[in-house]
């Protein structure tokens, strides 16, 4: 089987996306951009299985994935074959998201661009600053220019609901322009959404350290923002399962030394769990310069893995969110509500991860 035209497909045994879902996406981009125009037969099983060391069954995985989203379709004794047309008519896309949140921003984009320009649509990022106001405003705009679908990123602090934003959705609705909300939800307005399970992310942090041994915990939090809640309420939920005492929270601050020192001595603290990679960072450069060593005294664990993982010393295990992955499905969902096809998306990329580096170990014994 030879390369479809000059496209190699680099499989990563080492990713925590799955290998269908890696064979799946090569052919499906090769069918999007033409490469693999309609009616074209796909190899067949025994040549992938062959050409890439892979089983029988993650192919078959890979094709039945093509085929629940109508890529593909299999003939009896024939094979697989191409049987997706696009669309001729394209339409223009809004995405509100907030462009000073770093740690996302960059991901959203290139991921939500790349589909989007792919598939032939026309599209406009619109700068959110994280204000529900902002971002109202914004909704208000699009309403009187019109759009053939719209991506929203919520704002993320746990504030009331303006009652000019619940209008705004309640337009759209009205107005039959689709919409998904990415990343998080705003609560008492129902809609589309694209999120990852954040309960289930402090489920799995909570996990690890309790199978490292760890009894006592602390978790610098930010209590104002919507995904706090959720991270600590799975983390302490696992905990609760293991007849252990909750964490002791501190809120993030400039300065957080004296609150998790104090913590730490007064609570015999040995595991730290972070609301993110970036206090996760601030909070190991506090133990260090208290003389504290991670992770022979203190295990720490951040979330989001990010850059930042990595340039930790030691390295950082964190929760791994699919920021790439959340927004290419979240323009994909879009592109099928706008045509009216079906679409199911891959739920097991979304499931909770953690990317173990070296930030944690067994807790010590106490003599």
């Amino acid at each position: 089987m030879s390369e479809l035209s000059g496209s190699v497909l680099a499989i990563d045994r080492s990713s925590v996306v799955p290998l269908y879902a890696q064979l799946a996406a090569y052919f499906k981009d090769l069918i999007l951009s033409g490469a693999l125009p309609y009616g074209s037969k796909l190899p067949s099983e025994n040549e992938l299985v062959a050409k890439y060391a892979l089983s029988r069954m993650t192919v078959r995985s890979a094709f039945s994935a093509l085929e629940n989203e109508k890529f593909i379709e299999k003939r009896q004794g024939k094979g697989a074959f191409v049987c997706y047309q696009p669309s001729a008519a394209t339409g223009n896309i809004d995405v509100l998201l907030d462009i000073s949140y770093t740690y996302f921003a960059a991901h959203y984009i290139q991921s939500i661009s790349a589909v989007l320009t792919q598939r032939k649509y026309r599209f406009i990022i619109h700068d959110t600053g994280d204000s529900q106001q902002k971002i109202c405003s914004t909704l208000l705009q699009i309403l009187n220019n019109g759009s053939s679908g719209i991506i929203v990123q919520p704002s993320h602090r746990i504030e009331p609901l303006l009652p000019e934003l619940c209008g705004a959705f309640d337009r759209l609705n009205a107005q039959g322009i689709p919409y998904i909300m990415l990343d998080h939800v705003y609560d008492g307005i129902t809609g589309h959404q694209m999120v990852f399970d954040d309960y289930g992310g402090g489920r799995v942090a909570a996990e690890y350290l309790c199978s490292l041994g760890h009894r006592s915990y602390a978790m610098i939090c930010c209590s104002s923002f919507y995904e706090n809640r959720l991270r600590e309420g799975g983390f302490r939920s696992v905990l609760a399962e293991n007849g252990l005492s909750g964490p002791v929270c501190i809120e993030d601050a400039p300065d957080i030394r004296e609150a998790l020192l104090t913590a730490i001595d007064q609570y015999k603290i040995t595991a730290l769990f972070c609301f993110n990679d970036e206090i996760a960072l601030k909070a190991i450069r506090t133990l260090h310069a208290a003389g504290l060593r991670v992770p022979e005294d203190i295990s720490v664990v951040g979330y989001d893995d990010t850059v930042l993982a990595s340039a930790t010393e030691p390295l950082l295990t964190s929760v791994i969110h699919p920021k790439d992955i959340l927004g290419r499905m979240a323009a994909e969902s879009l592109i099928s509500m706008i045509e009216k096809k079906p679409y199911m998306p891959d739920t097991a990329l979304l499931a909770p991860r953690l990317h173990i580096r070296a930030s944690c170990a067994p807790v010590k014994d106490k003599e």
